[in-house]
């Protein structure tokens, strides 16, 4: 809670809990320690809520939620690691391009959807 105030300035005091998502290690590091990310999950009445984003956010995207669990944009990028030449899953949405950690995440939350 403490970060989305800081990050994007969005207080979830008053936003109903949901639940934790799985946490996430991040990809191969050159130096230790691992980073894992924990993600929560918050519900609002707000649709969109104002947003203030700090230093540590580039961008911030909204998206009617039915355009995720129905797919929309799924496709894969090419992506260079060292000499690797891969294709990575991602979500290409209006100007956003959802790929990697966030992805993961959101894919998390989209299995427990369906699932429900």
């Amino acid at each position: 809670m403490r970060e989305t105030v800081e990050e994007v300035g969005i207080d979830l005091k008053p936003t109903q809990y949901l639940g934790r998502l799985n946490d996430c290690v991040s990809p191969i590091r050159l130096h230790p320690p691992k980073l894992i990310i924990s993600a929560f999950v918050f519900a609002t009445n707000d649709p969109k809520p104002a947003i203030e984003i700090n230093h540590e956010v580039a961008e911030v995207f909204w998206f009617d939620w039915q355009r995720l669990i129905d797919n929309e944009g799924r496709t894969t990028m090419p992506y260079k690691w060292k000499t690797h030449d891969l294709s990575l899953p991602c979500v290409q949405l209006d100007s956003a391009l959802i790929w990697g950690l966030t992805l993961h995440i959101i894919d998390d939350l989209l299995k427990r959807v369906r699932e429900s």
